[in-house]
């Protein structure tokens, strides 16, 4: 049952309560909140439309961005940048609030680590795409793929050289006496 003023749902059939071509595809109708949105499903007996591409499927990063107007390796740098500029303030904040070390070491340690992670996550980009991908046969999204792999690897060791470095917490005052 429909709550009166809920949103509908669904609304398949035109307003003569006929299901003909005019009327198709489906529309999900969110009237009250001015909201239309085509629905994905196939009329009864017709064709399968062609999937989508596998580019559609996946969503806008900034190297997806990016890669549109510069070559790939640029695109990840340009992209781990960006990432990087929000990340200080993050793992400061909410990672390693702790840190007791000057905010110029905490800066310069961060770059230095970055440009570590960096040299990481191109390395295992590249690697990845020019070799690894095509060895196994791998064709879908292959510099998403690359991408995507070479930050979970450059994420693991980015946090262990801000943890042990760039944020590492002061050392107790009973530890310098012993």
């Amino acid at each position: 049952g429909s709550t009166a003023g809920a949103p509908s749902a669904v609304d398949a059939s035109n307003a003569t309560g006929t299901n003909d071509d005019s009327d198709f595809p489906p529309v999900v109708s969110f009237a009250s909140l001015g909201i239309a949105i085509p629905s994905l499903a196939v009329k009864p007996g017709a064709a399968a439309p062609a999937p989508p591409s596998a580019a559609d499927a996946v969503a806008p990063t900034p190297r997806r961005s990016l890669s549109l107007v510069m070559p790939f390796p640029a695109a990840v740098f340009v992209a781990y940048l960006i990432g990087m500029s929000a990340g200080f303030t993050l793992y400061r904040a909410y990672v390693f609030p702790n840190s007791r070390q000057p905010m110029a070491l905490q800066v310069t340690l961060f770059l230095i680590v970055n440009a570590v992670g960096a040299v990481v996550v191109m390395a295992v980009s590249l690697a990845l795409l020019d070799h690894a991908l095509p060895a196994i046969g791998w064709r879908v999204l292959p510099e998403a793929v690359a991408h995507g792999t070479a930050i979970g690897v450059g994420a693991v060791a980015n946090f262990f050289g801000h943890k042990y470095l760039s944020f590492r917490a002061a050392p107790d005052r009973a530890e310098n006496l012993t």
